[in-house]
């Protein structure tokens, strides 16, 4: 079985990337955001729930999908074998509510990469990356640290 932390992938660890938002969040934003996980609309006007800006696209300012649909930022790691990704949790830390009028700058860094087995013995890349979101004052609005976990891909 090949193993999945290669030096190239320790290298990439500390790398860290910076999005500037292109517009302002906006309210259109906020009430589709509110209407897709059925919360209050007349509670979320002019602040966004707090998760939103963990989970819109939006802020990237990606005007070009990846190979996967995705406009959203994904770390483009030097695996040795193709690899499926899988999602394994987000752990959100949460400043001031983000509002409307907010231009979010988002910086994104690959914070750590361990190697382990899975149950039927695999290699399984466990990545903890860490996204954090601040206003255009300045101001800290959340941190999202994640952890993606990867995997060979199986071959039917």
């Amino acid at each position: 079985m090949t193993a999945l932390l290669t030096d190239a992938v320790h290298a990439q660890i500390g790398q860290r990337v910076t999005y500037v938002a292109p517009e302002a969040l906006g309210r259109a934003a906020i009430r589709f955001f509110v209407l897709a996980i059925g919360a209050d609309p007349e509670r979320w006007v002019d602040d966004a729930p707090p998760t939103l800006i963990c989970e819109t696209n939006q802020i990237t300012g990606k005007m070009e999908t990846d190979a996967n649909s995705f406009l959203g930022h994904m770390w483009a790691l030097a695996l040795p074998v193709d690899c499926e990704m899988i999602r394994g949790g987000n752990d959100y830390e949460f400043g001031r509510p983000a509002r409307y009028d907010d231009v979010v700058t988002t910086t994104v860094e690959l914070v750590d990469a361990v190697e382990r087995r899975a149950s039927d013995d695999t290699p399984l890349l466990v990545v903890t990356s860490r996204a954090t979101y601040h206003a255009g004052d300045g101001s800290w609005l959340a941190t999202n640290t994640e952890t993606l976990l990867f995997r060979e891909r199986r071959v039917s």
